[in-house]
């Protein structure tokens, strides 16, 4: 036989088997891409049989051509059979028809419809068919439409095609005008048209139609067709109709697993996971064929409940089906038993997975997350990222949430790099872990970073940052980044109210905390649960009103958990009240017997007032019920290395170094708290104290700090618990002998330490150095001068009508002016340290006074945000002092251009605060009388926030600012006292002044320029023509200069009272 195969023969001219002047009937033509398999014949074929197979080898040939998708190949070849005389077959046309559609090629589809009309004159239905469903799949409805029109006969066929097309395109209207055209020609429709009308409409606004569109199934008593009853019982879930959808499901003589599966998903929408259980208990009784996607299903039904049984059967059913291995059923397995905290059977049920998915790592790598199995965490990560493995956006942001968890800032910062070199942060989410993350690991800069790169933050974005300046103790920022929050739309949930409760908590703001509380369910709709009555207890008892929050225990709409007698009973032994913290120990030993705090501090109070056999009892009940704390554990991290330490360690390879290092710094504690307990001692099973005192492990773990850092880095101590109060002051001393900057972060929050200073300010953590009280008593705790304010503050100076001030000062005195003024203006200070803790202060100055041989300021009004600074001002200092309110919010602002009008400031260096600024701060000042707000005093001032506390602050000088007081109600003596004022100071505009009533829209949406009030409604001119408040003509009036002062340490001199004014100075 030859090898060879002649399928060419039966086109090609034979003068053997032709005579010459016959008219041939084909032309000569290359057929050489044909492949030799196409024809089965060795030899070549007889002239009768090539008559009858005359053009089957090329259709085939076009059909293979086109079944392989080579439709540009197609087209030429169909050229070629044209040249060569040979027809195309209606099979060959279908064929090109389906792979155009299929491909979606709409040029070649054109090409080979336009062949077929110039080919063939009166092409068949199903051909015309054909091309209509070629145009529909190609997504040209104009062409299809064109085609339909064009259509001599239409059967049901072409109808159901261009319905269908209209209906998946979404086009209803035009769909249902073809399905009426339809009609009204006398077709019945079939199955296929009302599925394709009914699968499209997809929502709840479209459900009417499809409710019409059932009535008419049932008219057309089409209502048994099991295709169609699906179609309508998931046309209702995907409208939202779930009662509906019900009521077709339980009239279906038969159900197919897709209707089963609709009504499942419509539950799941719904939130109803109680009827998706009784749906899948209902397929298994009748024996319904269960999926891989049903079982996806009613395992989230199972996790939303935490319905461990029914769980648990499930997952048993599944692996007598054998799909548990799957991963679409092996993973929601897993996250089942992640959120129902089994993480055993978790782990279980992952390994069972053939082929896991980023997703199933996902919800295992979550559950270890949840158990607090942070550290496996981190092992199964990092052995996923060198194996290659694909990860998503979750299991980054369970990895923010595992480095958060150990304080790992150096593999956080890993994480976070990967996660950007992927593009796998989430959004919102994974960013709102970020700042979490950094916040909690001291660094509170990367985390304002973090989340100011997010475009629109959420409440969760929002909640993050501002729990991360309460944790740091940095209320102020808390509070102005909650009333940020608030201009920019965004509303607060319960948990941003845990973290303002809280940032008020650690600062001492009980009047705050208490307007945020009332507030919660009146202004920001928010219903206080009991953790925000926790917080507000604690606010109570940190700042000493043990008594309020006694009574808010008793008030609240809340059975008092054992979180709420915790705090009072720690409030107790800040302020030594052993009543009153015998009834908070007696209730929470009820709610939780094995919390050692209790105890602890009951043998504390007791030994404190010297009642040592009662103390004994809570020793000895400690010891009989075998309790004892989670062991108090440090860690800190050199050069990428984690080192832990606990009490009294002595496995450390640098152990000895340790050590000395110790006893150079160590101090010692003779008071008489020397025997009172703390949790490391109790963990240590009661040692003596002295000998414990180098053991305890945060001490440990900052030394190593010390020999194992540079100079210039901070070192970041973390601990598990509290940190006692000698480790406190051990750290506060630490930071001035080495001049080292040291961070602890205890289990409350992160204490900052420099130059012997706290940034908790030793506020209600540890014992201050005050007698006991009763409760109710109020103590001020200035106690003798000097006093020393420290913090920052911006002094403005204003050129004030001397007419207004003069009729205001003491006759004794003679005002200061010139050209019909004098100097007067305001300082608002914001002080982090003082002798009643920190607060704000206005101190309106009327102008400059003369009294030989000095000129002092006198006050016109100041303002504070503290009950004890307003009665030390009054009656030690006798200065006209209120309580007020101070609002602050931080803006952005536009670049500002520098002043022209502060050359002689560039001779000292002091105006480089003109550089320009990015963000701007508005106070609101609002004087409080009793219980009520009058509007008496009422101020807002906008002053440039300083750009960063490492940027310059302009020259460290020394000044004193003299001035005069009294001859007030509470001291009518007239006084003269001394502020020192040590600080750096620098030129800054001069801050935006607005007077008592709201300015107009149109002034106040200006220009953020700092510049001074020039509204026209308050000028200082009227002001004074109409006799208004002296302190409004001060702050209204035009600014000559503004300085702030930052670093400022400030020393008030004891006052002295004047005798004789007009003459001389002496005291009395």
């Amino acid at each position: 036989m030859s090898s060879s195969f002649t399928v060419q023969c039966s086109l090609l001219h034979s003068s053997a088997l032709q005579h010459p002047d016959q008219t041939p009937f084909a032309k000569a033509s290359n057929f050489a891409q044909i492949p030799s398999w196409v024809s089965l014949k060795s030899t070549c074929p007889s002239i009768e049989t090539r008559q009858t197979e005359l053009g089957q080898v090329e259709n085939v040939h076009l059909v293979s051509l086109s079944k392989q998708g080579k439709l540009r190949e197609a087209r030429q070849f169909l050229e070629q059979m044209n040249e060569a005389g040979v027809s195309v077959s209606p099979q060959s046309y279908k064929c090109l028809f389906e792979m155009c559609g299929l491909k979606g090629s709409l040029l070649d589809g054109k090409s080979v419809h336009r062949w077929l009309r110039r080919t063939v004159k009166n092409p068949p239905e199903f051909l015309e068919n054909d091309a209509l469903q070629m145009y529909c799949e190609c997504g040209s409805l104009s062409d299809a439409q064109k085609v339909f029109d064009e259509m001599l006969e239409r059967n049901l066929v072409s109808w159901v095609i261009i319905i269908s097309a209209y209906a998946q395109k979404g086009i209803l209207k035009r769909a249902i005008s073809m399905f009426s055209k339809m009609l009204e020609t006398g077709i019945r429709p079939n199955a296929s048209i009302f599925t394709s009308v009914l699968s499209s409409l997809t929502e709840d606004s479209l459900l009417e139609l499809g409710k019409q569109i059932h009535s008419y199934v049932i008219r057309s008593e089409m209502s048994s067709n099991v295709s169609v009853e699906t179609a309508i019982a998931n046309m209702y879930v995907k409208c939202g109709w779930l009662e509906g959808a019900r009521l077709v499901f339980d009239r279906m003589e038969e159900r197919n697993a897709v209707v089963w599966t609709g009504l499942m998903v419509g539950y799941t929408e719904d939130e109803k996971p109680e009827e998706i259980l009784e749906l899948f208990s209902e397929m298994v009784r009748k024996s319904v064929e269960v999926d891989d996607f049903v079982f996806s299903i009613v395992l989230k039904a199972c996790a939303g409940l935490q319905d461990l049984n029914m769980g648990r059967q499930i997952h048993g059913y599944s692996v007598k089906l054998g799909l548990d291995s799957d991963v679409s059923v092996g993973t929601p397995l897993v996250d089942f038993y992640v959120k129902c905290a089994k993480f055993e059977s978790a782990c279980r049920a992952f390994k069972r997975i053939h082929e896991p998915n980023d997703v199933s790592w996902s919800a295992i790598i979550s559950g270890y997350c949840q158990s607090g199995k942070f550290e496996e965490c981190v092992k199964i990560f990092q052995s996923l990222i060198t194996k290659d493995v694909t990860l998503n956006s979750f299991v980054y942001t369970s990895i923010f949430q595992a480095c958060s968890a150990i304080a790992d800032i150096n593999l956080g910062t890993q994480v976070h790099a990967d996660a950007i070199k992927r593009g796998l942060i989430a959004f919102l989410h994974g960013a709102s872990a970020l700042i979490t993350m950094y916040s909690k690991c001291g660094r509170l800069d990367c985390a304002y970073r973090a989340f100011e790169s997010i475009d629109k933050p959420d409440t969760v974005a929002w909640t993050a940052i501002i729990c991360g300046y309460a944790y740091h103790g940095n209320a102020s920022e808390a509070l102005a980044l909650f009333n940020r929050m608030q201009d920019s739309g965004v509303e607060p949930n319960s948990v941003t109210f845990i973290a303002v409760l809280t940032a008020c908590s650690h600062s001492g703001l009980v009047t705050d905390g208490k307007q945020f509380l009332e507030s919660m369910r009146s202004v920001y709709h928010v219903e206080p649960n009991i953790d925000h009555y926790d917080c507000m207890i604690d606010i109570y008892s940190r700042a000493g009103q043990l008594q309020e929050a006694l009574d808010l225990i008793k008030s609240m709409p809340f059975e008092p958990d054992a979180m709420s007698w915790k705090s009072l009973l720690g409030g107790c032994w800040i302020h030594r009240n052993l009543e009153l913290g015998k009834l908070a120990a007696e209730n929470l030993l009820q709610l939780d017997p094995e919390d050692t705090a209790s105890y602890i501090i009951m043998f504390n109070l007791y030994a404190s007032s010297g009642k040592w056999e009662e103390a004994a009892v809570y020793r000895r009940m400690m010891a009989e019920r075998n309790l004892r704390k989670e062991i108090g554990c440090s860690w800190i991290t050199v050069k990428g290395e984690k080192h832990r330490f606990i009490v009294g360690d002595q496995h450390h390879p640098h152990i000895e170094q340790i050590y000395t290092k110790l006893k150079e710094l160590s101090i010692s504690f003779r008071d008489a708290e020397d025997s009172l307990l703390t949790e490391d001692d109790v963990l240590s099973g009661f040692p003596e104290r002295k000998e414990q005192l180098l053991d305890h492990s945060e001490r440990l773990a900052i030394a190593f700090g010390l020999i194992s850092i540079p100079g210039d880095a901070p070192i970041v101590v973390f601990k598990n618990i509290r940190a006692c109060k000698d480790c406190h002051e051990f750290a506060k001393h630490v930071s001035v002998v080495t001049g080292r900057a040291i961070v602890v972060r205890d289990s409350n929050r992160f204490h900052h330490f420099k130059f012997g200073e706290c940034s908790c300010r030793d506020y209600c953590t540890f014992l201050k150095s005050f007698k006991f009280m009763d409760v109710g008593e109020t103590k001020c705790s200035y106690g003798k001068p000097p006093w020393i304010f420290r913090g920052s503050a911006l002094y403005q100076l204003h050129l004030v009508k001397a007419t207004t001030v003069r009729a205001c000062i003491p006759k004794e005195f003679r005002l200061v002016e010139a050209f019909g003024y004098t100097l007067g203006g305001f300082f608002l200070a914001n002080y982090d340290d003082s002798p009643v803790g920190m607060f704000d202060e206005l101190v309106v100055i009327a102008g400059l006074v003369w009294s030989p041989p000095t000129s002092c300021a006198w006050a016109a009004k100041v303002l504070v945000n503290s009950d004890e600074a307003c009665d030390h001002g009054r009656k030690e200092v006798g200065l006209p002092s209120q309580v007020a309110r101070f609002s602050k919010r931080i803006t952005a602002v536009s670049r500002q251009p520098k002043s022209k009008n502060i050359g002689f400031l560039n001779v000292i260096g002091s105006s480089a605060a003109f550089c320009d600024p990015k963000e701007c701060m508005e106070v609101q000042v609002t004087e409080i009388k009793a219980s009520s707000v009058k509007d008496s005093f009422n101020f807002n001032l906008t002053t440039f926030v300083p750009e960063s506390s490492a940027g310059w602050r302009g020259p460290a000088i020394k000044l004193s600012l003299p001035s005069f007081s009294g001859g007030t109600e509470y001291y009518p003596n007239l006084l003269k006292y001394s502020c020192r004022i040590e600080c750096r100071v620098r030129a800054v505009h001069p801050a935006k002044v607005s007077g008592p009533s709201p300015m107009p829209k149109t002034e106040t949406r200006q220009s953020s320029e700092i510049h001074t009030s020039d509204t026209k409604n308050h000028s200082t001119e009227e002001l004074v023509d109409n006799g208004k408040n002296l302190c409004e003509a001060v702050m209204l009036s035009k600014p000559v200069l503004a300085l702030e002062f930052s670093c400022m340490k400030m020393q008030v001199e004891a006052p002295v009272v004047v005798s004789n004014c007009r003459n001389s100075l002496a005291t009395s």
